[in-house]
C-alpha cells in the first residue's frame, strides 16, 4: 500500500448556482493519517436557498459568516501542502470550487483532482461487490459512519474510502507515472 498526501473535500450549495457554496469541509491526510480539518459555513452572494431540505443549511446559518472570497486565503493555505484533491463525485465539487473562484475573480489553484466514485468503480466493481458507487452505499458496505450531506461527515467518508481502497489494492495513478 502506497501512502500519499491529499486533501479530501466536500461542498454543500445553497442552490443550483455554481458559486452558491454554503459549506466547505476539508481534511488533510498525510501518510494515511488525518492531520488537520477545515470546516466552515460560507455566505453565498445571495439569500436564495433551495437545498435546505437536503443539507439543513439555511441563510440563517450563514448570514454572519464569511464569503468564499474572505475564506479563500485560508482555503489556499490549507490546500497548499498537497497537489491532490479528492472528492466523491469530484466533477460537482471541482465545479463549485471553480465557480466560486470565477465569481469572485480569484485564481484557481492548480491541483490534481481525483474522484472516489471512480476509485470505487476501479476497486469495488458492481454488481460483484456493491450495487452502486454512491457515497451512502459505499459507507454502508464498509461500515463508515455517515451523516450524508453534512460536509465534514461526507469528507471524512472520502478519507475512509481512499484508505480502504488503498488497502484493497488501489494505487493513485500519479504514483505509477
Amino acid at each position: 500500500m502506497s501512502d500519499f498526501d491529499f486533501v479530501a473535500l466536500d461542498f454543500e450549495t445553497a442552490n443550483n448556482d455554481r458559486f452558491s457554496a454554503c459549506q466547505l469541509a476539508m481534511i488533510a491526510v498525510k501518510a494515511n493519517k488525518v492531520c488537520e480539518t477545515f470546516n466552515h459555513y460560507i455566505r453565498p452572494p445571495d439569500r436564495f436557498f433551495s437545498f435546505t431540505h437536503v443539507h439543513g443549511i439555511s441563510y440563517e446559518h450563514v448570514k454572519n459568516g464569511n464569503t468564499f472570497r474572505e475564506l479563500y486565503p485560508d482555503i489556499c493555505e490549507f490546500m497548499g501542502g498537497t497537489e491532490y484533491l479528492i472528492a466523491h463525485n469530484m466533477p460537482f465539487d471541482r465545479g463549485i470550487f471553480i465557480g466560486c473562484c470565477d465569481y469572485y475573480r480569484l485564481t484557481v489553484p492548480e491541483k490534481q483532482w481525483c474522484c472516489t466514485v471512480q476509485i470505487g468503480r476501479q476497486t469495488w466493481p458492481k454488481p460483484a461487490v456493491v450495487n452502486n458507487h454512491k457515497l451512502n452505499t459505499l459507507c454502508q458496505y464498509f461500515g463508515i459512519d455517515l451523516n450524508h450531506h453534512e460536509a465534514l461527515s461526507d469528507t471524512n467518508a472520502v478519507v475512509e474510502l481512499v484508505i480502504q481502497a488503498q488497502h484493497d489494492g488501489w494505487e493513485p495513478p500519479w504514483l505509477n507515472s
